[in-house]
């Protein structure tokens, strides 16, 4: 291995229009920032996986979708996928809980 990774393998293609929301733009300072885990990536190349990370980024920006329409106390608030100049996602974004989980 050794070299340098794509983006296109970890940061996938953000549509217009589509059915993802984007995240506000600049983020709130109560916000937080998921990113792919890139430690992962070689173990999916040697596995003819090259693009899990990213299909595994946008499955679950579908399913925190989902959950933006049913809120509940409980889960933090989704704000939608952080997208670089690109157009790439490259991050899922949530309003940091101020109280732990019982």
């Amino acid at each position: 291995h050794g070299s340098l990774i794509s983006s296109k393998v970890y940061a996938p293609l953000f549509l217009s229009g589509g059915s993802l929301a984007r995240a506000p733009n600049p983020l709130p300072v109560n916000a937080i920032i998921k990113r792919p885990n890139l430690a992962l990536f070689y173990r999916y190349i040697d596995r003819g996986r090259p693009n899990a990370i990213a299909k595994a980024i946008l499955s679950e920006a579908k399913v925190y979708e989902i959950l933006q329409r049913n809120p509940d106390l409980n889960i933090a608030e989704y704000r939608g996928c952080e997208i670089l100049r690109d157009g790439c996602i490259t991050g899922l974004c949530w309003t940091k809980l101020t109280d732990l989980l019982m």
